[in-house]
């Protein structure tokens, strides 16, 4: 069977091995497409993590200079990345991401892409306590047997975990040796 790609006094006729080629170039453009979004998406990525990377060591100089100043309160306003979360871990106890803030540390404050700090994220050691003083409220859905409801919402609430807008204003207060952070709203 042969197609021809040629004008006649019926129209167009397309050949075999045109539509081959067709198909071939549209399926390169396509994988072209995919590695343009995989490139983007990499450095996109990589902008986050420098971004989180940025704010928690911008923070642990507002943190060493809140802590040596006569300040009982001060406010900070960061640019962390959007979405992500920030936790405070206690050193002594399991759940700090691993292999960080290594050494004579009391507590590790950490930016991360996840709620568990599983994925990527930037951490930063203190030897004072720091706690997160926060809470964060998710809605999740629950629906009953795979059908979605007015009624399968529920709220999840997260102790010690703020999540981040593109700006993002903190409260740090001393109370003894205890440094809290907190999030304006």
């Amino acid at each position: 069977m042969r197609i021809n790609w040629k004008m006649n006094k019926k129209g167009f006729e397309l050949t075999a091995e045109t539509v081959i080629k067709i198909l071939i170039a549209v399926i390169c453009i396509g994988f072209l497409m995919y590695l343009g979004y995989k490139i983007y998406d990499s450095i996109n990525g990589d902008a986050a993590e420098k971004k989180a990377v940025s704010f928690v060591r911008e923070l642990e100089s507002k943190i060493n200079a809140f802590k040596s100043s006569n300040l009982n309160e001060m406010t900070y306003l960061g640019f962390p990345p959007e979405g992500w979360y920030m936790k405070s871990f206690n050193i002594s106890k399991e759940g700090h991401p691993v292999n960080q803030c290594v050494g004579r540390f009391t507590s590790c404050l950490c930016v991360c892409e996840e709620i568990k700090c599983d994925g990527k994220f930037a951490c930063r050691g203190f030897k004072e306590e720091i706690v997160i003083d926060s809470k964060f409220i998710e809605t999740v859905v629950s629906p009953p047997s795979g059908i979605v409801s007015s009624g399968s919402f529920f709220t999840r609430t997260y102790e010690g975990i703020i999540q981040f807008k593109e700006v993002t204003e903190l409260n740090l207060t001393k109370q003894g040796s205890i440094i809290k952070i907190s999030k304006n709203e």
